[in-house]
């Protein structure tokens, strides 16, 4: 009983760390199930350290447990090797914190002193008890804090007590059942068993309201992805008009310039000049620059083209085929749409040269998306990540949150880099899986 007690104790301090780690790093681009084996083999190391080897002093195990966590945030997380330090040192500072308060408020209730309560059975238990559930509520806490902030989203008190309720009284009763052990010398497993029960508790409770959050923000996401998905289609459905109505126009323009020769050779000049203002404000100024053997994607490229025309912006084009997609022809829509426009918003804010370059590359091994901009100063790419100038904090980086849920649905890589003047994403899809021959 004990010994489950503990190996629930090391479970409990090793999500809180992952929690924390969570909040401040970001995971490697790994598989969920390889993500699995990782965190239960390095749990696993964990729980036999602590239950099964003497490691000597507490010095020499805080130094061990530091190098095996920051060897498992090493497989799990990317970012540099300080952050990952970081993360290692915030945990140890709030767990001995956490400790050092729970001590202090023992001695106060029990009026017991430090040797007391760390010599009796039930005195060690209550202090270890309580402040690994305080530790994971606050791991839990912590993290829902960092997320709100950086969404820019904001929980209502009602939202946090509804939150808080139910790990505060478990951690109470928790607190009660101890206090009436708390000077007993013999093993009462009815009091062990309802601790194990409690702390389990605690934590499936912060984990299932964890998983109906995320749920929920994911069918949010979802939902916004799904009305980008319904607007581009509408746009590429406009476009494709235009672009047939353009080449339309094209090929009946012989007829218009027979029609004014014949007017001008009979000197109807002012007829001539109406039926030319007839024809110029019919006239589309969409460009058709790009003719592949897919019709939607022509007509979203000859319509960015047209935009970044009109706005002075040199847009040059590497294509050698869009005959295989690597996912469904309106998500395409909503990938190269989203970084057409980033490019062309980020041309219209300088005031030197205006180019956009996209290159789509088809061979036997892979296919390659790629969109470069000039920009008036090279920005900061930190985690695969960069600021916005957007206004509406809220829809903040929805445009490349959603290239980037694309990429990942259709199992390509993405990458960001800006350096000398120029910004560029590349996408990646293999044909086959790296490592392979």
């Amino acid at each position: 009983m004990w010994i489950l007690l503990n190996i629930i104790i090391i479970g409990i301090e090793f999500f809180a760390l992952l929690k924390i780690a969570d909040t401040i790093l970001d995971r490697l681009p790994i598989s969920k199930t390889r993500d699995v084996f990782i965190t239960l083999l390095f749990l696993l190391g964990t729980i036999l350290f602590s239950c099964f080897f003497n490691l000597g002093t507490t010095a020499i195990k805080l130094l061990v447990a530091s190098a095996w966590c920051f060897i498992m945030l090493m497989f799990r997380y990317r970012g540099k090797i300080f952050r990952k330090i970081f993360v290692i040192v915030i945990y140890n500072l709030f767990t001995y914190s956490i400790d050092i308060g729970v001590l202090i408020f023992l001695m106060y209730f029990t009026k017991k002193t430090v040797l007391e309560l760390t010599t009796s059975t039930y005195g060690a238990l209550s202090g270890i008890a309580i402040s690994r559930s305080i530790l994971i509520i606050f791991a839990f806490l912590f993290n829902r804090y960092y997320i709100n902030h950086k969404t820019k989203e904001k929980m209502s008190a009602l939202k946090w007590c509804q939150l808080l309720i139910v790990p505060v009284c478990l951690l109470l009763n928790l607190a009660v059942v101890l206090f009436q052990v708390i000077d007993e010398t013999g093993t009462n497993f009815m009091v062990l068993a309802d601790v194990i029960f409690l702390l389990l508790a605690t934590f499936s409770y912060l984990y299932l309201e964890e998983q109906v959050e995320y749920e929920q923000r994911k069918k949010n996401e979802y939902q916004i992805l799904q009305d980008e998905m319904r607007r581009r289609m509408e746009q590429a459905e406009i476009y494709q008009e235009n672009f047939e109505n353009q080449r339309a126009m094209i090929h009946d323009f012989n007829h218009h310039l027979c029609t004014i020769e014949e007017l001008l050779r009979k000197e109807n000049h002012v007829q001539a000049m109406n039926y030319m203002n007839q024809v110029l404000d019919n006239e589309l100024t969409i460009s058709e620059v790009i003719t592949t053997e897919n019709s939607i994607l022509d007509a979203l490229l000859n319509y960015k083209y047209s935009v970044a025309k009109k706005h002075l912006i040199a847009m040059q084009f590497d294509i050698t085929s869009f005959h295989e997609l690597p996912c469904e022809e309106s998500e395409m829509v909503i990938l190269i749409g989203n970084l057409l426009d980033n490019a062309i918003e980020a041309c219209q804010k300088i005031k030197g040269r205006k180019i956009i370059c996209f290159k789509w590359i088809d061979d036997s091994e892979m296919i390659l998306c790629s969109v470069r901009n000039t920009v008036e100063h090279d920005v900061e790419i930190q985690d695969g990540e960069l600021e916005t100038t957007k206004k509406e904090k809220q829809l903040h980086g929805y445009g490349l949150k959603n290239v980037r849920h694309i990429v990942n649905k259709s199992g390509g890589i993405s990458e960001l880099a800006c350096k000398d003047g120029w910004f560029q994403y590349t996408i990646i899809w293999n044909r086959r899986p790296l490592g392979t021959i």
